[in-house]
């Protein structure tokens, strides 16, 4: 960045956004730029077909200011042992919430690590976890604090520890990158620059040449693209949609690069070798006859059953002639 600061960036939790209204919401970007999860946008869009008339009121005036407000959404996610909602038991709706939120900011940090990602949260609960989770980029302040640092230009001690912080651990990464950008090593071996030179696996290749140096094993094209989708809610207003490449002010813009597929990645010159694997062996000769007898038995039986329901005087006349006789003497006198 231009003027060594890194970028702040604000997240909000659902009740800091409840406890407002649309000229709070409009201070809010004086601190940064502004960020919903996911699963609180599309909390407002419940809420805003409630019954309850003043929770109606104010996610409709919510969804009405958010298209041209410059406010994005993120669906960032990323799990943490100590983000895991407790074993057992079914979770309430505002449990499971609060885990959600808690993994989108989690995950928005770990997708902007060179700037502060500062999450408000009147949950002081949540916000002592969250700081337990040691990421030098992400901090935690009130609704409070952020009113007063939009109003009044009072940064919290929170924000102006991290931010302190995090410009010192990227200052002292700058010197070790120029020092490796100075070297004139390569990882094939030494750069030959007076005499215009690049060295490749196959040999050294001229520069007035026009030729660019290649590892020789295979190239990578990436071709990119965003696909806009328009949505309307139920208070008449209208969101798009993008990519975070070509997202806009007030779009609800997708930030989840580590589960993003746009790219569509080609390898060329690489040879796989399919898996070799042996069809399953079915079951045997012993198995079959097997289950064949189990099945007849159990038909006859289901029909002799049937029978004597329907007919008993045939049966009986049926089981007394043919049947009894054939059995043996131990079993004739259970049966008659």
């Amino acid at each position: 960045m231009s003027n060594n600061f890194p970028a702040v960036l604000l997240i909000l939790d659902v009740d800091v956004v409840m406890g407002t209204n649309s000229q709070t919401w409009q201070q809010y970007a004086k601190a940064g730029s502004c960020y919903v999860p996911e699963v609180v946008f599309e909390e407002m869009e419940f809420l805003a077909d409630e019954a309850d008339s003043d929770r109606e009121k104010l996610a409709r005036e919510f969804l009405r200011f958010f298209p041209a407000s410059g406010w994005q959404v993120t669906d960032a996610l990323e799990t943490h042992p100590n983000l895991e909602p407790a074993v057992g038991g079914n979770q309430s709706k505002h449990t499971r919430m609060v885990v959600a939120i808690a993994q989108c900011v989690y995950g928005f940090a770990l997708e902007n690590p060179e700037s502060l990602v500062v999450f408000v949260c009147n949950n002081q609960s949540l916000l002592k976890r969250m700081q337990a989770l040691g990421l030098g980029n992400l901090c935690g302040i009130t609704a409070a604090m952020l009113s007063q640092w939009a109003k009044r230009g009072e940064q919290p001690m929170p924000v102006t520890q991290k931010l302190q912080n995090l410009m010192r651990s990227q200052t002292s990464k700058k010197p070790s990158q120029q020092t490796r950008l100075q070297t004139g090593n390569t990882s094939f071996g030494k750069t030959d620059i007076s005499n215009g030179k690049l060295p490749t696996r196959s040999g050294k290749t001229d520069l007035s040449s026009g030729k660019l140096p290649t590892r020789g094993v295979s190239t990578m094209k990436t071709t990119g693209g965003t696909t806009g989708i328009s949505k309307n809610n139920s208070s008449g207003s209208t969101f798009s949609k993008t990519g975070a490449s070509g997202g806009h002010p007030g779009s609800r813009q997708k930030t989840s690069a580590s589960k993003r597929h746009d790219d569509e990645v080609q390898y060329e010159g690489i040879n796989y070798r399919p898996k070799m694997t042996s069809a399953p062996r079915g079951p045997g000769i012993l198995s079959h006859l097997i289950n064949g007898l189990g099945a007849l038995f159990f038909l006859t039986l289901a029909i002799g059953i049937a029978w004597r329901g329907v007919q008993p005087q045939s049966f009986n006349q049926f089981w007394q002639q043919k049947v009894v006789p054939i059995l043996p003497q131990q079993v004739k006198q259970f049966v008659k």
